[in-house]
């Protein structure tokens, strides 16, 4: 090896010697581990015109990254060395924005991009060499949502460097998620806004969630009455239930104590500033409103049949309609006379069906009356 032309065994250093550039010269293992035991060092050989000058060997651990966190607002990352840190080996000038490497990661956040716009000392004042914590200040493009990434570290291993010229490793690195500035969406299940007279409503919120008032965890005992759940139909006819929470804070249950009353609508809700997630960003109120399925087929109450046999009268257990949805007035195809014993009469037929009172049928009716030939 030759100190004069192999950057492989010595990296760039900017070492001047004689006015000549020789970036080669700086020490430039990047690890070199040695195992217990006894070790020589020789130096044989050195056949160069130029003065013997002073050499240093440095041996030591790479100086890392201890520890680092990010501002509460995004605004810079504080990094922590295990030595203090040069921009150059001969130990001289403060760490340069070209030093370090940016690299982010959105993670479909709302944040797009991050740089870093300068490096300070946790004062707030320039960076002059031997700072053992510095501030990297970045600018954040878009407000962030907590899922995104930003890994920072040397650009390479001859970037920064501890008091005796030893590189700070590329492998040492540190990465940081940014803050989280968006409350957590909820969801209600069921989610087709129809619900089954026995089953419960869930809500469930896309990250764990806390009790706004005093950051408490939520518990079964903790949220008795913190939700909302009544018939929207009558306003205040409240719902009695049992709610309870999952060991993640992210699923609630609400387990209403009686079946559910069939074709009618129910509403749950929470208020605001009830919950809040992790990094206390307020969940707005909402809510959901459901209809409760038609489970229970209508029955025939009670019939009669007038005195001529002109008509059949018909009392029905609920509303009824022709179609499934729900939609249009009953008409006789929906009927048939499945069994006849003729006398003197010899046949039957429905000829036309209507209210009660002989009004054309729009659905809905309890009470219909068919007419017979």
């Amino acid at each position: 090896m030759d100190d004069f032309t192999d950057t492989t065994f010595c990296p760039e250093a900017n070492i001047i010697y004689l006015g000549t550039p020789y970036p080669q010269w700086a020490s430039g293992f990047d690890s070199l581990r040695f195992d217990p035991g006894t070790y020589y060092i020789i130096v044989d050989g050195y056949g160069s015109t130029i003065p013997e000058g002073n050499y240093k060997l440095a041996i030591g651990a790479l100086p890392v990254i201890d520890t680092s966190y990010i501002a509460s607002d995004d605004s810079y990352i504080e990094v922590v060395f295990s030595d203090p840190i040069y921009t150059n080996p001969n130990a001289t000038g403060g760490a340069q924005i070209n030093d370090l490497e940016i690299n982010f990661a959105q993670n479909g956040g709302n944040a797009t991009d991050v740089a870093i716009s300068t490096l300070t000392n946790t004062s707030g004042g320039g960076l002059v060499g031997g700072e053992d914590t510095i501030r990297i200040n970045i600018a954040v493009t878009e407000q962030s949502s907590g899922v995104e990434t930003v890994t920072i570290r040397p650009v390479n291993r001859y970037s920064i460097f501890n008091a005796f010229g030893i590189g700070l490793s590329r492998s040492s690195s540190v990465t940081a998620n940014l803050n989280d500035y968006f409350p957590p969406n909820v969801n209600f299940i069921p989610a087709n806004d129809t619900i089954g007279p026995g089953d419960n409503i869930l809500l469930q919120f896309d990250e764990p969630i806390q009790l706004a008032d005093g950051n408490t965890n939520p518990t079964d005992e903790n949220i008795v009455g913190i939700f909302t759940l009544a018939y929207a139909d009558t306003g205040t006819n409240l719902i009695p239930y049992v709610a309870t929470v999952d060991g993640s804070d992210q699923e609630f249950t609400l387990n209403p104590d009686n079946i559910l009353d069939e074709r009618r609508t129910i509403a749950t809700s929470f208020a605001d500033n009830i919950f809040e997630d992790l990094g206390n960003n307020a969940i707005p109120t909402n809510s959901a409103t459901f209809i409760v399925r038609d489970v229970t087929a209508a029955t025939v109450t009670s019939d009669s049949l007038e005195q001529a046999n002109q008509y059949i009268f018909l009392t029905i257990s609920e509303g009824v309609y022709t179609n499934a949805s729900g939609t249009g007035g009953l008409n006789t195809s929906d009927f048939e006379i499945s069994s006849f014993t003729p006398g003197n009469a010899t046949s039957a037929n429905i000829t036309s069906i209507a209210s009660e009172l002989g009004a054309i049928l729009n659905g809905g009716e309890t009470e219909v009356r068919l007419t017979l030939q």
